[in-house]
């Protein structure tokens, strides 16, 4: 009621990476399609440095994530939106655990007091 965390994660992907994804969700949602092509070809994301030049199948990604984390309170809301407030003087003593649903009395390892 007084404080929410949030954290947001994003995941990257190398360029190629993205494109062989990419391929295999066109091929996908082609099937079926009056333009669904004859054949699919995946890209290829391996690039050959040495010897004689041969086809080369599979796929080498690297991925990076990045996370952020905030507290909210109701300070940090705009004013044009409601926060549903609790009046304890009309309700009695009550437990979280019966006010608002997915409540806990277990501390998680984030939080800050």
């Amino acid at each position: 009621m007084f404080k929410i965390h949030i954290e947001v994660t994003q995941a990257t992907l190398t360029e190629n990476s993205f494109q062989f994804f990419k391929s295999i969700r066109d091929q996908k949602e082609a099937v079926g399609s009056l333009f669904q092509p004859i054949t699919g070809k995946i890209p290829s994301t391996f690039i050959q440095l040495k010897g004689t030049t041969t086809p080369i199948v599979g796929i080498f990604y690297a991925s990076g994530v990045a996370s952020k984390s905030k507290y909210i309170t109701p300070a940090d809301v705009p004013p044009q939106v409601t926060i549903p407030h609790v009046d304890f003087s009309k309700i009695g003593w009550l437990s979280c655990l019966e006010l608002f649903p997915n409540a806990t009395n277990i501390k998680p390892d984030f939080w800050e007091d």
